[in-house]
């Protein structure tokens, strides 16, 4: 039996979604709105997501004939729990069975968390190491054997150490210990000239009344360490060697049966100061790994997972 043509891979992340669309001859790419599984909850996740697909598609096949879809796969952000996928799975396979789009009312569908997509990406499914690091952070490791272990993405409340919400928590954190008396910080000034936070009140009204995500601080501690404020520099050094601990717990339960190597994923491990800071960290935690550059985006790890679930999947994965 001929392989279907169509593949959809999805990077549902926190800030943005990017879909690869995989009709066998083009891949083409589309963004749209930001998710995260445990702020959105289940349903509005499934409106948006299939919102996205239907738009990829309807962009991609105008007069509705796309060939048959082999499968789509999603990486979803806050997607760690089995149950919490699953709920999800059963949201989407609702909205597709009214589909106007009539190839994704039987598609093969799977929901996985966004790190793994990203872990499968980075090595092509071989052994290493990933940490993700964008609102949150977790760390996924896959051994040689291909067991997958997993540190972090507890959670802003749990854990979370390193990301961006802990960096703009420990920002306001700064900024109203400077209020009291304590050292002052150029965070202060930013936090005034950029969000207008001058006075107590408005510092806990952002806090503790907006629906303005916290992490949305985090470039602004960076913009001050780089200008050498030391209350700023504190607070990245501190966020980058809880994050360097976690991997080490990773590389410690993983032993000599992982490839020690180890890629950066997320808006906050971007290429700058703050990843400088994570990368001296691993360098004093992990002195024989290696940083490593991902082979592929997060998205095309989906793409490679969606593959797998087609009728013939082997074939079409000795074909990626």
């Amino acid at each position: 039996m001929p392989s279907p043509r169509l593949f959809l891979g999805l990077d549902v992340g926190d800030t943005h979604t990017h879909v690869l669309v995989d009709d066998g001859a083009l891949c083409t790419q589309h963004l749209g709105a930001g998710l995260h599984l445990l702020r959105d909850g289940a349903m509005r996740t499934a409106d948006r997501v299939a919102d996205h697909i239907h738009a990829a598609l309807a962009h991609d096949f105008p007069d509705n004939t796309a060939p048959t879809v082999g499968g789509i796969c999603l990486g979803v952000a806050g997607a760690s729990r089995f149950e919490d996928q699953q709920l999800l799975l059963a949201d989407l396979r609702q909205r597709f069975s009214t589909s106007d789009i009539r190839v994704l009312r039987d598609a093969p569908l799977a929901v996985e968390h966004a790190a793994t997509i990203a872990l499968e990406a980075a090595f092509g499914g071989e052994s290493g190491a990933i940490v993700t690091v964008g609102a949150g952070s977790v760390a996924y490791g896959r051994t040689i054997d291909g067991d997958v272990l997993r540190v972090g993405g507890w959670g802003s409340l749990l854990g979370d150490e390193g990301g961006g919400y802990a960096i703009g928590l420990a920002a306001l954190r700064s900024v109203a210990a400077a209020m009291d008396g304590g050292p002052p910080t150029l965070i202060a000034v930013l936090l005034a000239e950029r969000y207008g936070l001058l006075t107590q009140h408005d510092l806990t009204a952002f806090a503790y009344r907006t629906e303005a995500p916290i992490s949305m601080l985090a470039p602004l501690v960076v913009e001050a360490a780089e200008k050498e404020d030391w209350v700023a520099t504190s607070i990245l050094k501190q966020q980058a060697n809880g994050l360097a601990k976690q991997i080490g717990w990773l590389a410690s339960r993983a032993g000599d049966g992982i490839e020690k190597r180890l890629a950066f994923v997320g808006e906050m491990s971007a290429p700058g100061y703050y990843r400088e800071c994570i990368a001296e960290a691993l360098l004093r935690h992990l002195p024989h790994w290696r940083i490593a550059r991902p082979q592929a985006e997060p998205v095309e790890g989906a793409l490679r997972l969606a593959r797998r679930l087609a009728p013939g999947a082997e074939h079409v994965a000795a074909e990626d």
